[in-house]
């Protein structure tokens, strides 16, 4: 386009050897810029509880290898505690920090959305307003809060570890079931001063273990999460359908049908592109299957993983 022609919005393919351009009109132009913002704004959100998912996963997976080795290599001794210690706390810590930083991001996402003017801001409010409710009715998420908050500025949130083994009923014979947890000493939490003393009221003991507190707190993290997948879910198929539709209306009128490398357009009146974007289905069915890899996670506390053979006892 020369200097002085008009303005122009239109789908292109941006390879060389490609000079078809489907036209289309500023409102059809600003609604798939829309469209692709919110796609990656869900990108985002879906990326970042995905990033938690996968940090709980590796904190689990630290205990379940702890047990599986005092099971095959017995024989603790303090460095082998004091390494245990230190493995679990790391990984609860990553977990944690994931945990933070889905809960400051997220708003902040929902926030860019330009739909609608009052979209993003309803959309921060009613995620705020999960979260104090996860908060208030999860004596884990209370906890898992300040905990975290302790070791961000304090030091590693395990204080100690313990291996057990216990005999259960198996299909055939009985089965000799090795267990490992990690603690928090509630002693070092109350002596802090700056430790939140009402995560932790009407708890007694010296000591707390760790894992069933965790789980809470991810149930409630995941219901926050699902409750906002369901208010968005509208805007993620409308975006999904102008995209999809805009990349099929492209591949009818093409001549050779190709869409690799499709660019969303606007050509000013001096030559140059002032919004220039790839469009591809594969965004949003990135978008839905982050979303079926992470279902909510409901009753985690009552759920555990073992290799242990079936039990003649079932309930159903």
């Amino acid at each position: 386009m020369g200097k002085g022609s008009k303005p122009e919005y239109f789908i292109a393919r941006g390879v060389i050897g490609s000079y078809f351009n489907l036209p289309i009109s500023k409102g059809r132009f600003v609604e798939l810029k829309r469209s692709w913002e919110l796609l990656t704004t869900i990108v985002a959100i879906e990326e970042g509880w995905d990033a938690v998912v996968q940090n709980y996963v590796e904190f689990e997976k630290a205990l379940l290898e702890s047990a599986l080795h005092e099971m095959v290599i017995s024989g603790k001794d303090f460095f082998s505690f004091q390494d245990a210690r230190l493995q679990f706390g790391v990984r609860l810590s990553n977990l944690l920090s994931s945990c933070r930083a889905y809960l400051d991001h997220t708003p902040h996402y929902l926030g860019r959305v330009e739909e609608d003017p009052k979209w993003g801001d309803h959309q921060v409010s009613m995620f705020r307003q999960r979260a104090s409710a996860e908060y208030d009715s999860r004596l884990g998420y209370r906890f898992m809060e300040a905990l975290r908050a302790y070791a961000q500025h304090r030091g590693l949130p395990i204080h100690g570890t313990s291996y057990g083994s216990s005999w259960v009923e198996g299909a055939k014979a009985d089965m000799l079931a090795y267990t490992v947890s990690s603690n928090v000493d509630l002693g070092v939490l109350r002596a802090d001063p700056k430790f939140k003393k009402a995560a932790i009221e009407g708890i007694d003991g010296k000591n707390l273990k760790i894992e069933p507190e965790v789980r809470d707190y991810l149930e409630g993290l995941s219901a926050i999460h699902h409750q906002t997948r369901l208010s968005i879910q509208g805007h993620l198929m409308r975006a999904k359908n102008a995209v999809s539709e805009a990349i099929e209306e492209y591949r009818t009128a093409s001549p050779d049908s190709k869409t690799l490398g499709l660019r969303l357009v606007h050509m000013q009146a001096n030559g140059k592109a002032a919004w220039n974007n790839y469009l591809f289905t594969e965004l949003p069915e990135y978008v839905e299957r982050l979303q079926r890899k992470n279902s909510p996670m409901v009753n985690l506390k009552r759920r555990f993983v073992t290799t242990g053979p079936e039990s003649n006892k079932r309930v159903f």
